[in-house]
């Protein structure tokens, strides 16, 4: 994935699960976009792009111009800008803690952690079920794939736990 093409595979990410897709994009990504315009960490401009991925996921890359991390207030207002840019669109923040996953349709499906925990213990979640990492940190993750990848090869694989018994 060539997400973000004019910045550094360092450049800090952050993946923000909406609890469904809105409308018109737009409406969501726009303000984001605005915000990022006038967006510096300690009075030093960030470089930044967002983007929806999936109709669910509102993805932000941003990048210090001095090559420091984004860190602060800088974080403390992207935060802002996104929960007014959620509300304005009619979408919710969902926790960090659900965890996302692709149906056989291949809708974007979200459940508790116990919920996938169960439904990865029965093979409802097969190994070649795609899962999305929300804690990737870094937009050279998401180029490698690490965003959405196979339950197989995704550290979501270490819940499985022993395989249920059926008599």
């Amino acid at each position: 994935m060539n997400l973000f093409p004019q910045l550094p595979d360092s450049a800090r990410m952050w993946v923000f699960a909406l609890d469904h897709a809105p409308a018109d994009p737009r409406i969501l990504v726009d303000p984001v976009r605005a915000f990022q315009d006038t967006w510096t960490s300690h009075g030093v401009r960030v470089e930044a792009d967002a983007a929806l991925l999936c109709g669910r996921f509102l993805v932000l890359a941003g990048s210090r111009t001095d090559g420091r991390a984004v860190s602060g207030c800088g974080i403390d207002a992207l935060m802002q800008a996104v929960r007014l840019a959620a509300d304005a669109a009619g979408a919710r923040l969902l926790p960090p803690l659900k965890v996302h996953f692709r149906d056989k349709a291949g809708g974007v499906v979200s459940a508790s952690r116990k919920e996938f925990r169960t439904l990865a213990r029965t093979g409802a979640i097969a190994d070649d079920t795609p899962v999305f990492d929300l804690s990737v940190t870094t937009l050279g993750a998401v180029r490698a794939g690490r965003f959405e990848q196979p339950f197989r090869d995704s550290w979501h694989a270490r819940i499985r736990g022993p395989a249920v018994q059926t008599a």
